[in-house]
């Protein structure tokens, strides 16, 4: 199985890269071969999007091409649609993403192309793909979706994960205004929680195929 993880944390010991990091043991911990990229965001040298809408004209199929060729963007695209399993991680701040996870949806536009109804996926959906979106944040989750505050930042992220292909998508928010050592380990036990949840289906699936 394949599968791809977009860290947009800003620090690489933070709440969200412990996350992560117990995500992938429960990937791994279905017992079936996994190969993992880890894809962290503040290591990349990503450049901005121009808005020039180039990477939308629909003749660009079945990839849209990006005016910027100086970084690797393109190929974390492919990579992302050609993934089993899709997860992007990322702090809030301010109510939204960070910056740097911005930054990287705005790149993720090569994905969709302009229509006369609006704005399509390029890729379709494919039949078992999952996508995850983990958020870490300090307002209660359940607040947070009464009254929107992370609204924002889920469709933006559950949109780039349909239009890679997606058919479904877990969403892991978790409440973490201080981080204390006696928290760590039940926040890491939600994100290996995770990992298995996205591996079980693909496992069932072979087991069901045997």
């Amino acid at each position: 199985m394949k599968v791809v993880v977009v860290s947009g944390s800003m620090r690489p010991d933070d709440i969200v890269e412990k996350l992560i990091e117990s995500c992938e043991m429960g990937l791994k911990a279905a017992g079936e071969p996994m190969d993992v990229e880890h894809v962290v965001l503040r290591e990349e040298e990503m450049g901005f999007c121009t808005a020039c809408l180039q990477c939308m004209e629909k003749d660009g199929l079945p990839l849209g091409v990006c005016s910027l060729h100086s970084d690797r963007m393109h190929d974390l695209l492919i990579t992302m649609r050609d993934a089993d399993r899709v997860v992007m991680a990322t702090p809030l701040m301010m109510g939204t993403v960070t910056s740097l996870m911005k930054r990287f949806l705005e790149r993720c536009a090569p994905l969709t192309f302009n229509t006369s109804r609006g704005r399509r996926a390029r890729v379709k959906k494919h039949k078992g793909k999952m996508g995850a979106i983990i958020l870490v944040h300090s307002f209660f989750p359940v607040l947070s979706r009464i009254v929107g505050k992370d609204r924002g930042a889920r469709a933006m992220l559950k949109l780039i994960l349909r239009a890679a292909g997606c058919e479904k998508v877990k969403i892991l928010s978790i409440r973490i205004p201080r981080i204390k050592p006696y928290r760590v380990d039940r926040v890491r036990g939600r994100g290996f929680n995770l990992g298995l949840a996205l591996a079980k289906p693909r496992m069932k699936k072979a087991q069901h195929g045997a």
